[in-house]
């Protein structure tokens, strides 16, 4: 995985930059793994989505509902979609980093973005994107 964050270049490009991180891509060539990377404009994308972008890139990824008791949370490479919330209005992937959560829009929602890593995931995981090895 990378070491630099990346940001997001689309206002619902979250995901896409999740799949760069773990890819160790950058954000444009990670979007073209995407079935329809018009998303990131306004929709955004589901976690099948975002596991298929992922096999185009070379990993295997599963997805399942997040619990409190999941230990697949805190493993290194999951992508965690956090709720919908006052800062996140339509939710937000962040992946899990050796450096700390990967977010790719840490001053949502000031643009220009910037991306950054945090201590703590910012919200209530709902969902788990993990390798499968």
């Amino acid at each position: 995985m990378k070491s630099k964050s990346v940001t997001q270049e689309d206002p619902m490009g979250c995901a896409i930059a999740c799949v760069a991180f773990a890819v160790t891509d950058s954000y444009k060539n990670a979007k073209k793994l995407f079935v329809h990377p018009e998303h990131a404009i306004k929709r955004g994308y589901y976690n099948n989505s975002i596991v298929k972008a992922l096999r185009n890139g070379g990993l295997r990824y599963s997805f399942e509902r997040a619990n409190g008791k999941n230990e697949l949370i805190s493993r290194e490479g999951s992508i965690i979609f956090i709720g919908i919330d006052e800062r996140y209005p339509y939710g937000h992937y962040l992946i899990n980093t050796e450096l700390g959560w990967m977010d790719s829009w840490v001053n949502v929602p000031v643009i220009p973005r910037e991306s950054g890593f945090r201590k703590e995931l910012p919200g209530t995981a709902e969902w788990i994107i993990y390798k499968v090895y």
